[in-house]
């Protein structure tokens, strides 16, 4: 990336216990050391990582319903799902989707590389688009952006 391009952003939408979320901090971080902003917006996004929880079927509705979020609110993005829906729903379930990537845990700093390798170029990431999603033989990840933690901080802040 030149010093005078604007840097590549993600959108980190966590869901579930303080493990995803200390999980999507480590993310941040990482996007962070490779000049990357990360947002609180998915539509502002190039990349959007949905941290997905499964543990009611509640949370499992909020997963499935990010990822469609954000394909639809940021449809050039690439899309990614990481968390414990990987582990409870089907392969066909994921793949209805819609996310380009499919990284379960543990391997937390394999999914923010290929993001930054697929954002940074464009061809690898069409060839990608064309060819459906992609699952990591060694699958990772979780991630949520400061701005977002702040503005869940604020509204519990603003409960009291």
């Amino acid at each position: 990336m030149s010093e005078s391009a604007r840097p590549a952003t993600a959108a980190i939408l966590t869901l579930g216990c303080k493990l995803n979320i200390a999980d999507s901090e480590a993310m941040a971080r990482r996007l962070r050391e490779a000049g990357w902003r990360v947002v609180d917006r998915p539509a502002d996004a190039e990349a959007v990582i949905v941290n997905s929880c499964s543990v009611t079927h509640v949370a499992d509705q909020k997963s499935r319903h990010l990822v469609r979020l954000a394909r639809r609110v940021a449809p050039k993005a690439t899309v990614a799902l990481t968390g414990c829906l990987l582990e409870t729903a089907s392969p066909q379930t994921i793949d209805a989707l819609g996310a380009d990537l499919a990284y379960r845990q543990p391997a937390q700093l394999a999914l923010a590389e290929r993001i930054i390798e697929l954002v940074e170029d464009p061809a690898l990431y069409e060839r990608l688009r064309r060819t459906g999603l992609e699952r990591a033989a060694q699958f990772s990840v979780d991630i949520i952006g400061e701005q977002y933690l702040e503005s869940l901080r604020r509204a519990a802040r603003e409960k009291a």
